[in-house]
């Protein structure tokens, strides 16, 4: 077993994400006349011009390798929060900044991945679980667990809970988690997230779950 704490510095890429994300959702997926358009952009937040500034901020804040405060961290949280979309925005924001991470495999990383151990692959599958975890969760202390032959991670105080209604903010853990183990674990693996401090949990955990083939 295994745990650390971080130093509270937030990478200007998360925050960049959760932008894309709420810009997404919030791009009309038809055409829509201008005169609706111009009543409804007020609640579509995510084009904004304000989002689009900010953006502009974090990939300059990016190119320089800066961060961000926890504290502007904490607002952009509860600015996503007051959603009633907020767990997909978290989780969309996920998804892509694994994606960032994690490259699709090529034929020969498959060949190379069918002839790793199964330990070997256990052990880089629960490591990058946790360099994830240490990217997305600044400042709680982390821990992983083997429990039956299932691998995963445990959060104290996880901020991204702590910092969202009814831990939305996990999501976008569960997200960047979803990509990682589909890349390093390939098709048989998944992603649970059983115990949330949301749900009345102590901690919050993530496993890597072996998913049986359909026959």
């Amino acid at each position: 077993m295994r745990s650390t704490r971080e130093i509270v510095e937030v990478s200007p890429a998360i925050a960049l994400a959760l932008l894309t994300a709420l810009r997404a959702s919030d791009t009309p997926s038809e055409v829509i006349e201008d005169e609706s358009f111009r009543i409804s952009l007020p609640r579509r937040l995510g084009l904004n011009e304000v989002v689009d500034k900010q953006m502009r901020r974090y990939t300059e804040i990016s190119d320089r390798r800066g961060t961000i405060s926890a504290d502007e961290f904490a607002s952009l949280l509860g600015l996503i929060d007051r959603r009633p979309d907020a767990g997909a925005i978290f989780a969309a924001a996920g998804r892509s900044l694994g994606e960032a991470r994690f490259s699709r495999p090529g034929t020969v990383d498959r060949a190379r991945a069918r002839l790793t151990p199964a330990g070997l692959k256990r052990r880089r599958l629960l490591r990058s679980m946790i360099e994830v975890a240490r990217a997305l969760q600044p400042g709680s202390s982390i821990t992983s667990v083997s429990d039956a032959g299932v691998d995963g991670i445990e959060i104290r105080e996880p901020p991204l809970a702590a910092a969202t209604a009814a831990g939305a903010g996990c999501a976008l853990l569960t997200g960047a988690l979803e990509i990682c183990v589909a890349r390093l674990g390939g098709d048989l693996y998944g992603i649970d997230h059983p115990r949330c401090i949301a749900r009345g949990d102590d901690h919050c955990r993530w496993t890597a779950r072996r998913v049986v083939p359909s026959v």
